[in-house]
């Protein structure tokens, strides 16, 4: 048999001519394609049949030479028809079985139908076409080359017989396997490509067949065929690559198809196939996808604004400085002059928040002393003099103040006390302070403050800061300088400058030459009054005849009236009084003046701008020079941000991590819904053993104190969380550094009430200008008496506070929107005893019995001296909460609710974890609800 040919024959020269190779015309069986009734389905069912089982007998039935049509191709299409609709039949069935949806099929038939056989098979025909023409034709012996050809129509139907095996073997016989190849063992792996291997022989042998002269070429693609399958058995899968290269193209239609629905996804299929397949199709897409660079030196704020990451956001804010300074810097003239430090040095260092060494901090002070242990209590200063007030640690004001008071150097300088606490830069101010009295011993003097005392800066700041930014060491070292403070100086020899006012001890300057100054001020007498008292409300129009009446903003000395100012001045021959200690929105007050010189009696500076940062006051300086008296007002200065008492992030985070735990434990008591509840009930019921009423009882008291002490904790950290800002500002400067009682309790509009009367800002401050309470030591063997005669019980005497504010909301309707959230959070309790703590805690509170001293309300968002929140005090904040001795408004509905769980829960301890949870199971938003 020779390869199948076609001639035509011309009448021109009465013998066969042939059709060139080049030409070409649109084979009948594709002109046909429309003719149904003219289709012959039964031969083509049996030439299907017989291509599967006898192939070389559908070849020898076929081979006949047409004389009329001088063809060999077939030009009936319906064997055509008949694949095309095994194939539709085929993507029908793999789009029902994966839920490829309608839009789905319809592309999974297109694709099939006229890629995977009518456009490959024209690729494939034609190629075939143009090597049979050239490589395999034999040409009779009667003819030239050129006489004869092999028709591409004819190919087209070799590639048609040639398909059909390999319709039945990779899209119906691998749709049932596909479960089975896909999977990672070698038994599947071997299956998988054995199966792609029959189908690519058969379609090879069914090509050799079509052209069997000299077509043994056409076998050669079997030798790397079967090499490739060796070789795929070592762990390559054919079957998983090839089915992602073929439905890869689905996954960009529009239909929402999903190839991993198509090629992993059987009803029976483990998790652990779908996810290989997976992996190998992210891996293709995401080599087509450009890879995204990540510049991680830029970060986008929330306002949109980029932002260098290796650059400070605000750059007009100094970095500060890291470094400590070496002894070159440190002393002046390069560390020439081991006698006087480097003031210009330290100026610009203390600016950038530098520190020093302690021995450098200690060397100052100690030099600082030894200066003003050898002046007397009462200095003798001449004109011209710039007198300063309060600086309260506002070390950036104080630089201000220099600058509008002239230069040290140049300027004679007196200040009135008070250089500590309430600010943040307290130890540099007196760092500064004294190594310009190093410098300047006879024209800058510094006098003593109420607040130079161990008792206020133990209860304020500054000695919290003296050992976050150095040791306690440095303190100790700042309170006996402190003790070494001039008490008052006689300035022009007409002026009495002090830090307080008048006492009623005092008669004659040598009452204050006679003080032993060298000691804690105590807390009466003449040393207590020219610290603490005060010019009485009413100055000049006074409705009382005494001449010092109690002072009950201190706490502690007198006020004294003008009376008792002029008759001060005309026993000593003086003008008038000179002082500090009141904060004045002014920068400076000037009282009545006296009848006999027509002066002020009494004035007051203050030279602490912007005082707590939310005064908004102005500071003042006074300049006297040729019996000009003139005063310098000066705004605040922008400072460096620090958090409250020195405070880590990690501390001032804590309300939101402990907000967290508090869903935690509304979500352990949600572990079940009501209705699983009632189903369980009705088991239990018939199996309930038989409980005492003590135990009830106290099952009851179980459940009772978790549900309040969850409630409780979800209330405080949610508005802890919330209202960071504004709890910061109501915090308690008073021993327990809590808030005022019932601020948490009334919820965040009892917060921004409390808020908005801070526009008064001195009046909400009051009484941080009273004297401390004093601490004990509970350590001590009067700590323990003090700490076992207060009261423990609930029927002793205690002031409680009014909660009609926290009883509106009701308990059946906080539990409604969080696990009670009506109890009272304050912490501790009115009824508790106070916590005693060492005098050398920051936090310490443990004050003695009967001082009367309420928790009063902080006055700043910035200053550490106002808020007095730090690890210990949020911890006591959350063990106050859980003690369970706060007043509960409406305590009978907690009772019955209590009474319900634990009734529901007798003899199984799981089921009361679920009532409880049922319960609550309207509050599934936890503490959220509570915002």
């Amino acid at each position: 048999m020779i390869l199948p040919t076609n001639t035509t024959y011309s009448s021109e020269d009465d013998g066969l001519s042939s059709r060139s190779a080049g030409q070409f015309r649109i084979p009948i069986i594709f002109k046909r394609l429309h003719r149904f009734q003219q289709m012959d389905f039964e031969l083509a069912a049996w030439q299907l049949t017989y291509l599967c089982l006898a192939p070389r007998r559908v070849y020898r039935n076929v081979y006949f030479h047409k004389q009329t049509k001088n063809t060999w191709a077939r030009d009936d299409p319906a064997i055509l028809v008949l694949i095309a609709a095994c194939l539709t039949i085929a993507a029908v069935a793999w789009g029902v079985v994966y839920k490829l949806g309608l839009w789905g099929i319809l592309n999974l038939v297109l694709f099939m139908v006229l890629r995977d056989f009518l456009l490959s098979g024209i690729v494939i025909a034609t190629i075939l076409w143009f090597i049979s023409n050239r490589m395999l034709l034999s040409p009779p012996s009667h003819s030239t080359p050129a006489d004869s050809s092999v028709e591409w129509a004819y190919v087209f139907d070799v590639h048609t017989n040639a398909f059909f095996p390999l319709y039945l073997t990779l899209y119906l016989a691998q749709l049932f396997l596909l479960p089975i190849v896909l999977k990672d063992n070698w038994v599947c792996l071997w299956l998988g490509n054995t199966l792609y291997l029959a189908a690519f022989a058969q379609y090879t042998y069914g090509v050799y067949l079509g052209l069997s002269v000299r077509s043994e070429l056409l076998l050669s693609p079997l030798l790397p065929l079967f090499t490739a399958y060796i070789l795929s058995l070592l762990g390559f899968n054919v079957a998983k690559h090839v089915l992602v290269a073929l439905f890869l193209s689905l996954i960009h239609e529009p239909s929402g198809s999903n190839i991993e629905s198509i090629v992993i996804k059987s009803p029976e299929q483990a998790p652990s196939m779908s996810t290989h397949l997976e992996r190998a199709i992210e891996q293709i897409q995401d080599s087509r996808k450009p890879h995204i660079e990540i510049d991680f030196t830029q970060h986008t704020l929330e306002d949109g604004n980029v932002v260098s990451t290796q650059e400070r956001v605000v750059k007009d804010v100094q970095a500060p400085a890291m470094f400590k300074p070496t002894p070159e810097q440190f002393f002046a003239n390069r560390g020439q002059d081991r006698t006087k430090p480097d003031i210009a040095f330290l100026k610009n260092h203390f600016y950038r928040e530098g520190r020093l060494t302690e021995e450098q901090a200690l060397w100052i002070l100690e030099k600082g002393t030894e200066l003003l242990r050898k002046e007397s209590n009462v200095l003798q200063v001449d004109a011209p003099i710039t007198v300063c007030g309060d600086i309260h640690g506002q070390y950036y004001d104080l630089m201000k103040l220099f600058e509008v008071g002239g230069s040290p150097a140049d300027t004679r300088y007196l200040f009135l006390g008070d250089y500590v606490d309430r600010g943040y830069f307290s130890i540099e101010c007196v760092l500064y302070l004294w190594s310009l009295k190093i410098w300047y011993p006879d024209t800058l003097f510094l006098l003593r403050g109420n607040h130079e005392c161990r008792h206020l800066t133990d209860y304020f700041t500054f000695k919290l800061e003296c050992k976050h930014k150095y040791t306690e060491r440095v303190y100790e070292a700042c309170m006996e300088s402190f003790c070494a403070l001039p008490l008052a100086a006689v300035m022009n020899k007409q002026f009495l400058c002090i830090h307080g006012g008048l006492s009623p001890e005092l008669h004659t300057l040598d009452d204050i030459r006679a003080i032993d100054r060298f000691r804690e001020p105590p807390t009466h007498g003449i040393m207590c009054d020219i610290l603490w008292s005060d010019p009485i409300e009413d100055f000049g129009s006074e409705k009382t005849s005494d001449n010092f009446v109690h002072n009950h903003v201190r706490g502690c000395s007198f006020f004294f009236t003008y009376q008792a100012a002029c008759q001060f001045l005309e026993r000593n021959n003086l003008l008038s009084i000179i002082r500090a200690h009141e904060a004045q929105d002014a920068g400076y007050r000037m009282y009545r003046k006296t009848r006999t010189t027509g002066f002020p009696s009494v004035m007051t500076i203050f030279s602490a701008p912007n005082y707590l940062d939310v005064y908004n006051n102005k500071a003042a300086v006074l300049k006297y020079e040729s019996n000009v008296m003139n005063i310098r007002q000066f705004n605040c200065t922008p400072h460096p941000y620090w958090l409250p008492n020195f405070m880590d992030v990690f501390t001032w985070s804590l309300p939101f991590v402990g907000e967290k735990i508090t869903d935690m434990l509304v979500a352990v008591l949600n572990t079940c819904t009501k209705e699983e509840l009632e189903e369980s009930e009705e088991e239990l019921t018939m199996v309930s053993p038989h409980v005492s009423p003590e135990e009830t009882a106290e099952r009851r008291k179980v459940i009772k104190n978790k549900i309040m002490a969850v409630g409780r904790m979800a209330r405080v950290f949610a508005l802890l969380r919330e209202e960071s800002e504004k709890v910061s500002e109501l915090k308690s400067v008073s021993g327990s550094g809590k808030l005022p009682y019932g601020t948490l309790a009334s919820g965040t509009e009892g917060i921004r009430e409390a808020i908005q009367g801070f526009e008064d800002a001195r009046k909400s401050d009051i009484e941080n200008e009273r004297l401390p309470p004093e601490l004990f030591d509970a350590d001590s063997e009067e700590g323990k008496a003090l700490m076992s005669s207060l009261p423990t019980t609930p029927s002793e005497s205690v002031a409680v506070e009014d909660y009609a504010g926290v009883n509106a909301n009701g308990v059946n309707a906080g539990l409604e929107k969080a696990i009670p959230s009506t109890i009272n959070t304050n912490v501790p309790s009115p009824r508790s005893p106070p916590t005693p703590y060492s005098p050398a805690s920051p936090t310490g509170g443990g004050f003695r019995r009967g001082h009367s001293r309420t928790a009063s309300l902080g006055t700043t968002m910035t200053s550490p001296s106002t808020r007095r929140r730090s690890l210990e005090s949020t911890m006591s904040l959350i063990q106050g909460v859980l003690d369970g001795q706060d007043k509960i408004p409406e305590e009978d509905q907690v009772d019955g609710l209590a009474n319900q769980l634990a009734g529901s829960s007798v003899g199984n301890s799981g089921v009361s974890s679920g009532n409880a949870g049922a319960e609550a199971r309207g509050s599934s938003n936890g503490s959220r609800t509570l915002r």
